[in-house]
């Protein structure tokens, strides 16, 4: 757009006299004003390489990044089904007994997914915190591939594991000022089934149970004590023919539950949709880098081709004195280089600015990439030397008598 105002006012600056007269004279400085289009547009183009390459590193760091759990090959089945919650023991059993399967739990919540919130306190009711809950069964933590760092999991091998037994995450420990925190009685004020106070049995390594647009929250975690606490089973398969695994727990699910269907998802399919927002700003930002790349060159095209039209004579001076057509194309992208620094220099810092800020919306985030920086100034200058080298070589090679006889 900015590239067709320019010939707009151009044409309509002439005066009517001078034009009759074959005289351009214009009402205000052509040169500045070319120079001023060329750069905007290559600052925007330079901005929007750099913004692209930027949301991309963040978005590969979040995909990619340990949450403190092993997310990959687990089958996550919401468990709508009393008649399996009823015999959850033995379709887990029919499950292991397929080579294809490593593992099974249930859980009331998935990790990414929604965690109910209460307070617990250890010694005085007034010094409580807030902690997400959430219920497992003695398979989760060997499932899931999670750290206990202190203490111990639960297990069927310790009758004393109750209603009454918690495990902690660390930062649960670090706001309730536990230091040594396996042993101690906390309280609970549940919900369901209401206020407990409880032993500490284990404290698990601090892992991302939300999403990476959040940081790590305080947990509680308590055993499977009721079926109704059963919402989701885990399944961790085997890399091998994953296909033949899953059309095996199909059938199975089938034979425990024949009125609802079975459906399913993976967790880390399930944690990439957690960020579908940035994945669609980065797709907008694509399209619009390659339009804005696109426009620039277009300006850059017909700019270039003014200006080589506007030096013609001093061409033609110049080779009569000797110069060669290497200096008179270097000479023609002298211009062209200069702009595009100072788009740079305008860029860079609005850039940097603005990508800070917008990574300042993750706990979890990248550091600005400065090679992102000149990867956008080098891309930038050799698009624009190949859109104007045709227009450099074409003045460059001209015969110096055309040049001179040129009106």
């Amino acid at each position: 757009m900015l590239s067709g105002i320019y010939p707009s006012l151009y044409l309509t600056s002439f005066v009517p006299v001078h034009f009759l007269k074959n005289k351009t004279v214009t009402t205000f400085s052509r040169g500045i004003f070319r120079k001023v289009l060329v750069i905007l547009q290559f600052a925007l183009s330079i901005f929007l390489i750099i913004a692209t390459l930027g949301i991309a590193d963040q978005i590969r760091y979040i995909q990619n990044k340990n949450l403190g759990f092993n997310k990959s090959h687990i089958l996550v089945i919401p468990l709508r089904s009393n008649q399996i919650r009823k015999q959850f023991s033995s379709f887990r059993q029919t499950l292991m007994q397929n080579n294809g399967i490593s593992n099974v739990s249930a859980v009331s919540n998935i990790p990414g997914g929604q965690f109910n919130n209460n307070d617990v306190y250890w010694k005085d009711p007034q010094q409580y915190i807030n902690t997400a809950e959430m219920w497992v069964d003695d398979e989760f933590f060997k499932l899931m591939e999670m750290d206990i760092v202190a203490g111990r999991a639960f297990s069927s091998e310790f009758t004393s594991d109750s209603v009454a037994s918690f495990i902690l995450n660390q930062k649960a420990c670090r706001e309730l000022n536990l230091s040594d925190p396996v042993g101690e009685m906390i309280t609970w004020n549940g919900d369901y089934p209401g206020t407990i106070h409880g032993k500490i049995i284990g404290v698990v390594k601090d892992f991302n149970f939300k999403s990476l647009h959040e940081d790590i929250a305080p947990l509680i975690i308590q055993r499977i004590s009721t079926n109704g606490q059963m919402v989701y089973l885990l399944i961790r398969l085997q890399s091998n023919d994953m296909s033949a695994t899953i059309k095996f727990i199909e059938k199975t699910w089938k034979q425990f539950e024949s009125d609802l269907g079975f459906k399913y998802s993976f967790l880390d399919e399930d944690f990439k949709k957690l960020y579908a927002d940035e994945e669609k700003m980065l797709y907008l930002f694509r399209i619009f880098t390659l339009l804005g790349i696109f426009i620039a060159c277009l300006g850059l095209l017909g700019l270039s081709g003014y200006l080589a039209e506007q030096r013609t004579k001093e061409i033609g001076i110049r080779k009569v004195h000797g110069s060669s057509s290497r200096q008179v194309f270097l000479l023609l992208n002298r211009e062209i280089g200069y702009q595009i620094l100072i788009s740079s220099l305008i860029a860079w810092p609005v850039t940097w600015l603005i990508l800070h800020r917008w990574l300042r919306n993750y706990p979890y985030h990248v550091d600005i990439n400065l090679v992102f920086f000149f990867i956008a100034t080098l891309g930038a200058a050799i698009i624009a030397i190949l859109i104007t080298v045709y227009q450099s070589l074409s003045s460059a090679w001209k015969n110096p008598v055309d040049s001179l006889r040129y009106e």
